[in-house]
């Protein structure tokens, strides 16, 4: 599995019901340096593609975009270990990685 349409809609879908946090930002999803989706956060929940240019970058190895989203990787313990390391609005970062997180647990 990798960061495409497919993923970004099943993301969509299962946020769909989570409880507001009030975090909100965009974000390109990166392998290497090619980016393979970009998305929007609202309120916690994914909701769909970012439109324009993301607020924060999250460049992912090979290796961690598959063991995130065979749910073996926590990205909130990765980018605090510095083995993470997305650049650009520290609040579009975190509103990122809290809900990929939250879609990590949910499936």
């Amino acid at each position: 599995m990798s960061f495409d349409q497919a993923w970004l809609d099943q993301a969509v879908a299962a946020l769909a019901d989570r409880p507001a946090t009030g975090l909100h930002g965009t974000a390109d999803l990166l392998i290497g340096k090619t980016v393979q989706i970009s998305l929007r956060v609202e309120d916690g929940r994914i909701v769909g593609p970012a439109s324009g240019t993301a607020e924060c970058q999250f460049p992912f190895t090979k290796v961690q975009a598959e063991s995130f989203t065979a749910g073996e990787m926590k990205l909130a313990v990765n980018y605090m270990r510095g083995d993470l390391k997305p650049t650009g609005s520290t609040a579009a970062i975190l509103a990122t990685i809290d809900a990929m997180d939250a879609l990590a647990h949910h499936e």
